[in-house]
């Protein structure tokens, strides 16, 4: 009987996948080669008879799967894991341990924790070990193709944001260029060129938006860490005191200075910048806008709130939707960074009463182990 395979695409005649097995018997590497020989795909395999001659091997080349022992001399085959999971050029690969001893759910499950991608037991089941490899190639495979895609995203909106913002500058120029001209071209009125340089900016302003949105759309979830709060609030609010004293906003600020939260810094200031720049647009003179963090359960909450003109839920629903392109995309932004601290904007709103925006993070003080004294 003979069992039938397919590979992912990219594992053509001309681009075998590589593969190092990894075993200090030779009893055993034979065994497996052979079981990959037989099923047809086109690999490319290796050989190592210990970790450290495996670790060399894959410093030096590039691979597609790496399948261990557990238990060899020199170097098992968990530190042979976690050597890899160390180093930035090969902690992607992936890894599947083959053990006849440590068969315990405990000890498989620490060989997933330190980020094996599978294990198969020893004595090998020719089946199993072969759908294995295959679903081990084809995630590999996946996982290089999203790489590529968002490289690829990512000089895509490099190369659109520096060429637009190029073009729509040189025509913000040359109509301020002609608008210093506007005394000696009597013929041409000069609300159309006030209407051409306003169209110019907003244009800029929009590509320059929707640029950031996208980022932030296509952007990997990033690791969470320990925020003081406070430190970026008080950047932000010195960032806009001048803009807010000028049209005698009152600035509040309420937070301890030694609360912490779980989050990540530099998207903390790009929210609470959306924030600010929303509540600007909104607001009229002689207004009030609070900033707060207090504690609501295990999590802490962020809060900005005025007593502005307020909005009608119809208006907030085209705000945060498509409708209106420029006005919400700052909403927009901040949904989608609220995504990325696995969390959601909050709005509240009643014309007349003002607007509140408020957003849920896991305070640090309630993470096991952490000994923050807020």
């Amino acid at each position: 009987m003979t069992e039938s395979y397919s590979l992912p695409a990219c594992f053509g005649p001309r681009s075998p996948a590589r593969i190092l097995l990894v075993d200090d018997e030779l009893s055993a590497l034979e065994t497996l080669q052979g079981f990959l020989r037989a099923s047809g795909w086109p690999f490319e395999i290796l050989r190592a008879n210990h970790g450290l001659l495996a670790l060399e091997i894959a410093r030096q080349e590039p691979l597609d799967l790496l399948i261990s022992d557990w238990e060899m001399p020199h170097m098992n085959g968990l530190t042979l894991l976690q050597q890899l999971k160390q180093n930035a050029l090969l902690a992607d690969l992936p890894v599947i341990i083959c053990t006849g001893i440590m068969t315990r759910s405990y000890d498989l499950s620490r060989a997933l924790g330190l980020g094996a991608v599978d294990f198969v037991r020893k004595p090998v089941d020719k089946l199993e070990f072969l759908a294995r490899v295959r679903n081990s190639l084809i995630l590999h495979s996946r996982e290089n193709e999203l790489k590529r895609f968002n490289q690829a995203k990512d000089e895509m909106f490099q190369v659109l944001s520096c060429e637009l913002n190029e073009g729509l500058g040189q025509m913000d120029l040359r109509l301020e260029n002609l608008q210093k001209s506007w005394p000696d071209i009597p013929s041409l009125p000069e609300k159309y060129l006030r209407e051409a340089l306003f169209a110019a900016k907003r244009g800029q302003k929009h590509l320059h938006q929707l640029l950031r949105q996208a980022h932030y759309r296509f952007m990997p979830f990033p690791a969470l860490q320990k925020v003081n709060v406070r430190d970026i609030l008080d950047e932000i609010l010195a960032q806009y005191m001048e803009p807010c004293s000028a049209r005698q906003i009152e600035l509040r600020l309420r937070c301890n200075p030694d609360h912490e939260v779980l989050a990540e810094p530099q998207l903390l200031r790009e929210l609470s910048h959306g924030w600010m720049h929303f509540a600007l647009q909104h607001l009229p003179p002689a207004s009030t806008l609070s900033l707060r963090l207090y504690q609501e359960g295990r999590e802490s909450v962020l809060s900005q709130e005025d007593n502005g003109p307020g909005f009608v839920a119809e208006a907030l629903e085209e705000l945060r939707g498509e409708s209106d392109l420029l006005e919400g995309m700052d909403l927009r932004i901040c949904d989608e960074i609220a995504r990325l601290l696995r969390s959601s904007v909050e709005i509240q709103s009643k014309v007349g009463q003002g607007t509140k925006l408020s957003l849920k993070l896991l305070s640090f003080k309630d993470l096991p182990g952490s000994s923050s004294k807020n």
